[in-house]
């Protein structure tokens, strides 16, 4: 302690004036100097009542017991101007200060700016919960026991002289920095009569706050933001210093500004799920000597009383020096019905009370016309890269997993090539995995295997209604086109396989702003194999395919679609999936003239959903029927086109060949040959023809003969509305008719 401080308090000693140890110190010692006060009061009081011959023991208060429960204190001489009673504290409080004692009282009035007149009045109010006795006192002074705590009348005479009655009234309404700030709260919230009746008392938060319990309003702890994420993550999180620097260099340069002139900061932190948005922003504050409040939105956004909680927040932000943090911002964004009203009440206590707001956010685009009054700062966490990745798996498997030393490379390097997840994806799949497997005698294998499934499970994509999981069944040998259209369906399992080799270790990267990933184009007549191609390429990458279903994409609500279109992508971006587009005219049609605003809004559809694809660094196979009615723009973004030709007949014989399963009871009349010859039909067409070919036999208890396909094939014919001749079934014409006798005579005339 310095020579100087030293002396100061001394001389304070000497002085009768010591600093105050603690909070509780400096209000009780108020509570002596305003009880001086309420003994000129008390006097004032009639100095004898009637009261009539009955006992009105603990109904009443009366003048004897008022003046007793003051201690006997002489009446002062003057009355005391408002601000007085703080002002006497002064120079023990400036004593505190030096000492560096936390005195709860002084840091309210500092955070909220309060005229001593409103300092003065937070204590009169919180009296009753510091001494029971107040409470009588105060109902004596209300002329009605029932009133425990002061009321607006009560606290202008005892804080303020007659001149000052207005001013100091004024600070007393509703729209004053007491109660907007909800420092101090009426005790009934609606009640008839003069404003001047009406009683007040301290918010229990800021009772809690003043008793130096350093808690939390209760109404937070339900919306609070919860640490989602396994211990392991915070030190992944850790090797990036450079977010939470970038972060403070904010706060710093904020804080050097003059309070007067300081603008409101909101600080958007952007990073996909996990990669440690509220850890950087925390180290940030820590290091700034901040706490933080963070609150989970998609929370408040479903809270009935939205707005008050809201004001909790900023109140307690303040309170605590703990900038708040609002987590699952996109929660809002996406409510339509409520993103009005969260979005007025949080500009709005911004601008009376904000200082410091960060906002955690997986994009930058929704939500960037927000805080358009204050300055706005976007700081953005970058995507790992595949080293980034592999040195993380690195550290977990060394210090926590039984893996071979010489296996932990190669696994490491196996996950971070395949799942491009996040630092917290990551822990939490280790997690998950170490659960699973700890305390069984689980070898390398094992790990190898479980941590490539939890890998896979987090990366899957949220795409509910949007898409649907397809099972892929079909490899290379099922796939049947010719060898130079086949040769261009292995060209998009080779761009997959390479691609991240040359875009970050070779770093293309560096060259390519947009069009990193793979749009394939599969077009084609129905049934041609386009969908079983999707399938074959998602086998020999082993990646998941969704099928993307447009009923649930496409919306008649304006703005809908790019909801969903961009819900889409946002999701697959990160996952080890292929999207698959079927039907894909429907979306990337062609660009029409505008005449109204449905065309509009049309070509606005087709414009965001080109920038979409070209921006997604995923896989994208889109199969169309009408490739002619694709936009053109659309169309030079394409990196593979195949064109699905109808199959040739040795092409057909095979398809005929193999589509039947071997468990399949299969007669042996069944001429493949004059089925691919006679009918030029796709392979879904004959997938179909076999099919029902099989019910036909299973309900006949017989192997699926040569009768069941022709069967089959006029109705496959009849269905997809093409003219079906007796004639085009040459010498199984006959089979057209049901019953053996049919098949007899067709066998009989073969043999002659």
């Amino acid at each position: 302690m310095s020579t100087t401080v030293v002396q100061e308090q001394k001389d304070m000693a000497e002085n009768g004036a010591a600093p105050y140890a603690n909070g509780m110190e400096l209000l009780q010692h108020l509570c002596q100097l305003l009880d001086e006060r309420l003994v000129d009061l008390v006097e004032e009081m009639p100095a004898a009542r009637q009261r009539g011959d009955f006992n009105l023991s603990g109904m009443v208060v009366s003048d004897q017991e008022a003046k007793q429960l003051l201690g006997g204190r002489e009446q002062a001489s003057t009355r005391f101007r408002s601000g007085s009673l703080w002002q006497a504290t002064e120079e023990r409080r400036v004593g505190s200060q030096i000492q560096g004692a936390n005195l709860p009282l002084a840091i309210v009035q500092e955070r909220f700016g309060l005229s001593p007149f409103e300092v003065e009045c937070m204590l009169v109010c919180i009296a009753p919960e510091l001494e029971v006795r107040y409470q009588k006192i105060f109902g004596y002074l209300n002329d009605d026991v029932t009133q425990k705590y002061p009321s607006v009348d009560l606290l202008l005479r005892l804080l303020s002289m007659p001149d000052e009655s207005a001013v100091c009234r004024s600070r007393l309404t509703q729209a004053s920095p007491l109660l907007r700030d909800g420092l101090l709260i009426w005790v009934e919230e609606q009640v008839s009569g003069s404003p001047l009746s009406r009683c007040l008392k301290v918010d229990p938060a800021i009772v809690q706050f003043l008793f130096q319990d350093y808690k939390l309003d209760a109404e937070l702890e339900s919306v609070w933001l919860e640490r989602d994420y396994p211990a392991e993550a915070t030190a992944l999180w850790s090797t990036n210093a450079d977010t939470a620097s970038s972060i403070n260099s904010h706060i710093a340069r904020y804080r050097q500004q003059e309070a007067i002139k300081r603008e409101r900061l909101v600080i958007s932190v952007i990073g996909r799920s996990g990669s440690g948005r509220r850890h950087a922003v925390e180290s940030a504050c820590w290091q700034a000597g901040l706490g933080v409040i963070a609150l989970d939105c998609a929370r408040v956004i479903k809270h009935p009383r939205l707005e008050q909680v809201i004001r909790r927040a900023f109140r307690d932000s303040l309170l605590h020096a703990s900038p708040l943090v609002l987590g699952n911002f996109e929660a809002v964004l996406q409510n339509v019905e409520r993103d009005p009203e969260f979005r007025t009440a949080l500009e709005r206590q911004i601008e009376e009370r904000g200082w410091i707001v960060f906002v955690l956010r997986e994009e930058e685009e929704p939500g960037s016309a927000w805080f358009p009054r204050h300055r706005h700062v976007a700081i953005h966490i970058p995507e790992l890269s595949n080293d980034a990745r592999k040195n993380l798996w690195v550290a977990l498997l060394s210090e926590s997993a039984p893996v071979a030393a010489g296996e932990v490379d190669g696994i490491a390097e196996a996950l971070a090539v395949k799942f491009r997840l996040s630092p917290g994806q990551i822990a939490i799949a280790f997690r998950r995995c170490a659960h699973l497997l700890g305390g069984k005698d689980a070898d390398t294998s094992a790990w190898r295997a479980q941590l490539h499934a939890e890998a896979a499970q987090i990366s899957a994509p949220r795409l509910g209604a949007l898409a649907k999981k397809i099972k892929p069944l079909y490899h290379w040998p099922q796939l049947v086109l010719p060898e130079k259209k086949k040769e261009l369906v292995r060209d998009v399992v080779r761009h997959v396989q390479q691609r991240r080799r040359v875009m970050e270790e070779w770093n293309f990267n560096s060259l390519m702003s947009r069009g990193k990933g793979l749009t394939v184009l599969f077009s084609g007549p129905p049934g041609t194999g386009k969908t079983m191609a999707a399938e074959v390429i998602a086998n020999a990458l082993q990646m998941d395919l969704y099928r993307i279903d447009l009923a649930g994409v496409v919306s008649k609500y304006i703005g809908e679609t790019e909801k969903n279109l961009s819900r889409i992508f946002r999701e697959a971006e990160y996952s080890d999936a292929i999207l698959f587009f079927d039907e894909a005219d429907a979306l990337f049609g062609k660009r029409s003239e505008v005449k109204d605003a449905h065309d509009r809004y049309a070509n606005i559809e087709i414009n965001y959903l080109l920038q979409q694809i070209e921006s997604f660094e995923g896989v994208v196979v889109l199969a169309t029927n009408m490739r002619q009615h694709l936009d053109e723009a659309f169309l030079r973004r394409i990196q593979v086109v195949v064109e699905f030709p109808m199959p040739a007949y040795e092409d057909r014989v095979s398809i005929w060949r193999q589509s039947f399963p071997q468990k399949a009871p299969l007669g042996p009349d069944v001429d493949f040959n004059f089925l691919a010859r006679q009918f030029e039909l796709a392979g879904g067409h004959i997938t179909n023809i076999i099919l029902w070919a099989a019910l036909l036999a299973s309900e006949e208890g017989t192997d699926i003969c040569m009768r069941h396909c022709i069967r089959a094939t006029r109705r496959e014919l009849e269905k997809i509305g093409r003219r079906c001749m007796k004639e085009e079934f040459g010498v199984y014409s006959g089979l057209l008719e049901p019953g053996p006798e049919a098949e007899m005579r067709i066998a009989t005339t073969r043999l002659f």
